[in-house]
């Protein structure tokens, strides 16, 4: 196995493991924190979400933790996909025994 395989299928794969799990830590908190800044700080969704509650509008306020929602899911299928993409995790590829 030369220089360039051993990178490939055994230090870059070990490598990755960690890397794409804290990621998918980080990424949550950096999540929870923007969405929480953003409620707290008054700009963006938060305007729209009390603009809506000020006229009373139920479907707004919901439309405006929907888009929240999607948001935050998205950014975590993101990252949980990009945690088991990769050819050189050895779910995608069966061996044969043999």
């Amino acid at each position: 196995m030369n220089e360039r395989q051993l990178t490939r299928h055994v230090y870059w794969p070990s490598r990755c493991r960690g890397c794409f799990s804290s990621l998918h830590t980080s990424v949550g908190f950096a999540v929870v924190g923007a969405v929480s800044a953003n409620i707290s700080v008054g700009g963006g969704a938060r305007y729209l979400i009390q603009q809506a509650e000020g006229v009373f509008d139920i479907a707004g306020v919901f439309a405006g933790m929907f888009v929240l929602s999607v948001f935050v899911i998205l950014i975590d299928v993101g990252v949980t996909n990009g945690r088991t993409a990769g050819f050189w995790f050895g779910g995608q590829q069966r061996r044969r025994r043999g």
